[in-house]
């Protein structure tokens, strides 16, 4: 009997149907019984006698390009012939996703050939003149040489940067990363279809205005936009503004995301962070000579007094551990300080300085004296963000990291903690496993001063 398990360890769902060519007979594989409702029987054993055996499994490319986000416009480009590269690169995405999901991260030779076949079969205008046509998409190995094509490469890329699923979801569940799935989501925008979500996001990809229909589609678009980035935790934040310009391009649209994310946690720095300085500088007095790290003057307004006592968190609390080559390297002060806040002269040129920025995570930049400064931005992925004052900075900042589900910067991510569970009330389980014992000392302090 011709069976498949050898193939597939994993069961088969979705747009595909499995079955085993024997000389001229189609036959369906009885452990893949999904082709009909209805239980199949066994098939019969069949003569030793030589015969031609071919593996085949039907994908449906038009079903799984369209059951993405922007997928009917991928479609319409494929059946053109005419695939620009950003929508290529898209493509393959999803098809080494599809992969996945079905065949692990090492489908088989078989399984990716007939996707390659399946795709110039379906998209005539995508076959190439040279070989079998669909060599670009999937070549297998030969000799020396090892397989190649799009959806191959893709798939190698994917192995690089996680071993395997589940090393990442053990990962992410160990990190600070995936804030936002413990985080339920009740957004009480108007509900859009998967097609009309679709057709607004690449919409908002080739507008700029009018920027009332800009916020509109923003807005319509927030859910499946936080289903996408929860849903490719491999994809980097450069490819996530790609796809969606607006969040940092328009004004208001971070934010914007937030509220309709998280709703009750919206508005929390700005209604509790000026009840909660005064017991923060009570407590930091308490700790250690955070003064020889800050070098500022005596706070004279309350605005000053909110921006010093943010500042004064790095310096009280632990610095950040990480691992380096098997051992454990530690941040010193200034470099948990420089990962949250970063200070420039009036006039520094901000296209050569955020070029030459490494961090990943969003930081808040200060142009002139910390206290009273003359610019504010937030800097994420090489660009700067102008914000109207440190703690709408601030605000900011920290809504880019559910936005966006990125981890806090490991230097000072004790003090990203506590703004997450004491300021915006977000809860246990997110950043760290477990609430760190200084963000719970300092809480339990304000607490108990009725802060």
């Amino acid at each position: 009997m011709y069976m498949l398990t050898s193939l597939c360890s994993q069961p088969l769902t979705g747009n595909v149907s499995t079955s085993l060519v024997v000389g001229d007979e189609l036959q369906p594989s009885a452990e893949n019984s999904f082709i009909d409702n209805e239980e199949q029987p066994a098939t019969p054993p069949r003569s030793r006698t030589p015969q031609s055996k071919k593996f085949k499994i039907d994908f449906n490319i038009k079903e799984i390009i369209a059951a993405q986000t922007g997928g009917d416009e991928i479609v319409h480009q494929m059946e053109t012939g005419l695939l620009p590269h950003r929508s290529r690169l898209q493509a393959v995405r999803i098809f080494a996703s599809h992969l996945m999901e079905m065949f692990g991260d090492r489908p088989s030779s078989d399984v990716k050939l007939c996707l390659a076949k399946a795709i110039v079969d379906q998209f005539p205008l995508l076959r190439d003149e040279d070989g079998e046509g669909y060599e670009a998409w999937f070549t297998s190995s030969r000799g020396k040489h090892c397989a190649t094509g799009y959806i191959e490469e893709r798939l190698r890329n994917v192995r690089k940067r996680c071993k395997n699923r589940a090393v990442l979801a053990k990962a992410k569940e160990a990190s600070s990363s995936s804030l936002l799935s413990t985080v339920t989501l009740n957004y009480t925008t108007t509900e859009v279809t998967h097609e009309e979500a679709g057709s607004m996001t690449t919409w908002l990809k080739h507008n700029k205005e009018p920027l009332a229909q800009v916020k509109e589609f923003m807005e319509k678009t927030a859910a499946s936009r936080a289903v996408y980035v929860r849903s490719h935790p491999e994809e980097t934040v450069a490819t996530i503004v790609d796809e969606y310009p607006h969040l940092l391009a328009t004004p208001g649209m971070i934010e914007q995301d937030f509220r309709l994310m998280l709703p009750e946690a919206a508005d929390a720095l700005f209604l509790k962070w000026g009840q909660m300085s005064d017991g923060i500088f009570e407590y930091a007095n308490k700790q250690n000579n955070w003064q020889q790290y800050l070098r500022v003057k005596e706070p004279s307004t309350d605005d000053e007094k909110k921006i010093l006592s943010a500042l004064v968190l790095p310096c009280i609390f632990p610095c950040g551990v990480r691992r380096v080559k098997g051992k454990n390297s530690r941040a010193s002060i200034d470099d948990a300080l420089m990962s949250f806040v970063d200070l420039q002269p009036i006039g520094t040129n901000i296209p050569a300085y955020v070029e030459n920025k490494t961090q990943k995570q969003p930081f808040i930049l200060v142009m002139g004296e910390m206290l009273d400064p003359e610019q504010v931005f937030v800097i994420i992925e090489r660009k700067a963000i102008p914000v109207k004052s440190f703690l709408k900075g601030l605000d900011v900042c920290f809504k880019l990291f559910y936005v966006l589900d990125l981890g806090y910067p490991w230097q000072s991510a004790t003090t990203w903690e506590f703004f997450q569970k004491a300021v915006y009330g977000l809860g246990e389980g997110k950043g760290s496993t477990l609430t760190s014992g200084c963000v719970r000392s300092l809480r339990a302090f304000l607490n108990a001063k009725k802060v």
